[in-house]
């Protein structure tokens, strides 16, 4: 057991046994004293997902990717052992690994993870991963990620979203540890070094919802209002002003019957919109309390210092740090945001 950064008591849980089944290209079989062997039918590279082992297969490219190989899109991984260079697009239904740097205007879409020895650059380059990122560093480049961001030196001026967490490690170097600039929202917390820059350009640092639930939020939100100004369209239709069943009723009686069943077709068309919106209303409500959820769990801590300029966001909440800041843990709860000390 121990204490979380709220200072409240946190008991220790035992583990459980993990079940691992055979997956794609992989076989099943009994060795000695009852364990249980996997085997794979391909050449690649292997992985557990969702409580499967599985082997991808492997496409590579030997140096860096160029017009001599063009675009890639696969089903399985792709291993780059040099530099993406601008303007190349890389899709793959496994990870992406990539030797070297990817330069400005490089899209990179995994399924997997996408891994990254050296620098992912420029204002240009889009990278998605369903997994996880690593890189050594990013410099304005834009990244939505559905699982953690593990940085090894520092993010300037980059936009990330992740559904996992951030750490953005000390790995020596002047801006080590450092998160300048731009904007870093993270589902599940993150952890720097530094926050902010010395010149007092802004750094947006947060905590949101998982970027597939932040996406469905607004999607949802959309929709209701298209049902609702659908609904308002009906109303002055039908010559109300608000949703009156004894109001409707007594239209549809002093409707003439010649024109009675137009008017009955719109009340109907109103509830089938009363009914959609009804369900759509449901399923906002419960995405938008995952996400006030995820947002209470979650905890920013900054170990070395934040600088002016410099804004916390937790959900729809932000507060402006405007003097230099000594270490800190961030965290949101009872509708506010708090920070404590860390020693």
């Amino acid at each position: 057991g121990g204490r979380n950064v709220r200072g409240e008591d946190v008991s220790a849980e035992d583990g459980t046994p993990v079940e691992i089944t055979a997956g794609a290209n992989v076989t099943a079989g009994s060795g000695d004293g009852g364990a249980v062997t996997f085997t794979s039918q391909i050449a690649g590279n292997v992985h557990i997902k969702n409580g499967q082992v599985e082997v991808s297969p492997v496409f590579c490219v030997d140096g860096d990717l160029t017009y001599e190989v063009g675009n890639v899109e696969v089903e399985g991984d792709v291993e780059i052992s040099g530099t993406v260079l601008a303007g190349f697009s890389v899709k793959a239904g496994g990870d992406i690994t990539v030797g070297g740097t990817v330069e400005n205007g490089v899209s990179l879409t995994a399924r997997g993870d996408i891994i990254v020895a050296q620098a992912i650059l420029g204002e240009d380059t889009q990278i998605a991963a369903v997994g996880s990122m690593t890189a050594r560093y990013v410099q304005n480049a834009h990244a939505v990620v559905g699982d953690d961001v593990i940085i090894g030196n520092y993010l300037l001026n980059a936009d990330i979203r992740c559904g996992g967490h951030v750490t953005v490690s000390d790995a020596g170097g002047g801006r080590s540890g450092t998160i300048a600039g731009g904007r870093v929202l993270a589902a599940g917390g993150i952890d720097a070094c530094y926050v902010g820059a010395r010149s007092g350009d802004k750094t947006v640092i947060g905590v949101d919802g998982t970027p597939a639930d932040t996406v469905k939020a607004n999607q949802l939100r959309v929709q209701l209002k298209e049902v609702d100004g659908k609904v308002r369209r009906l109303l002055r239709t039908l010559g109300i002003t608000q949703i009156d069943a004894d109001a409707m009723t007594r239209l549809i009686k002093a409707t003439p019957p010649s024109k009675r069943a137009s008017i009955i077709a719109f009340v109907k068309r109103l509830q089938t919109l009363l009914a959609e919106r009804a369900t759509v209303a449901a399923e906002h409500e419960q995405v938008q309390s995952q996400i006030d959820e995820q947002v209470k769990a979650s905890v920013i801590e900054i170990t070395t210092e934040i600088y002016g300029g410099t804004e916390v966001r937790f959900g729809q909440r932000s507060v402006a740090v405007t003097v230099k800041t000594p270490p800190s843990a961030y965290f949101f709860s009872d509708e506010e945001i708090h920070r404590r000390a860390l020693n």
